[in-house]
């Protein structure tokens, strides 16, 4: 649930925009819970305000490393954020595997929809100890495995590479429409209503 509403605020470098993001793994953006359904089996569906959280193993269209499939759904506006969770990678001491993978799924996405806007590598601490790379990465005194991308319409794609314990970490790809900000901050505007009129 702590995913619902997970945002990803980064500034941002130069390079040349897509037109859109489209959703991926065959879904569409706007498309509704009973459209999705109908297609695809979605489970442990949870709402909160005007959102609608569930999951899926069975997208569409599946790839390889995945786990598990998130699907977000606004009430009024449909599907407007698809996140894909990796299967966990384990045994990677020294991160070349996580590594690898990210690479792959970078590669695709800058094909796809030119360089990303921003990159960020694991920098502000170096490790003697190869096992410490996913330590490293969960922890908030190292940098990040992150690339993002953003189109013109204001759609985006975020890969990162999570660390959970030593040799142990996973791949988290984030996609949302270009409404999903405008979503966010109209959930962000009521809830300061409510809470005003609360007081």
């Amino acid at each position: 649930m702590k995913m619902l509403l997970y945002l990803f605020v980064m500034t941002s470098s130069f390079g040349v925009m897509a037109n859109d993001i489209g959703a991926p793994f065959g879904f569409e953006w706007g498309q509704s819970y009973h459209e999705i359904n109908k297609k695809v089996p979605l489970t442990d569906c949870a709402t909160k305000n005007t959102l609608m959280l569930c999951e899926t193993t069975e997208p569409i269209q599946k790839v390889s490393f995945s786990d598990r499939y998130i699907v977000v759904i606004d009430n009024k506006h449909g599907l407007q954020k698809v996140i894909l969770v990796s299967q966990n990678i384990s045994g990677d001491i020294s991160g070349e595997e996580g590594k690898a993978l990210y690479s792959k799924v970078k590669q695709s996405l800058t094909q796809k929809y030119n360089s990303p806007h921003t990159d960020e590598y694991l920098a502000k601490k170096t490790s003697k100890d190869h096992d410490e790379f996913y330590k490293c990465l969960k922890s908030d005194e190292c940098g990040n495995w992150v690339s993002f991308w953003q189109a013109e319409d204001g759609s985006s794609a975020l890969v990162e590479l999570k660390g959970l314990s030593s040799g142990k970490g996973y791949l988290m790809l984030t996609y949302q429409s270009n409404k999903w900000q405008q979503i966010v901050n109209i959930i962000s505007t009521e809830k300061r209503q409510l809470d005003h009129d609360a007081l």
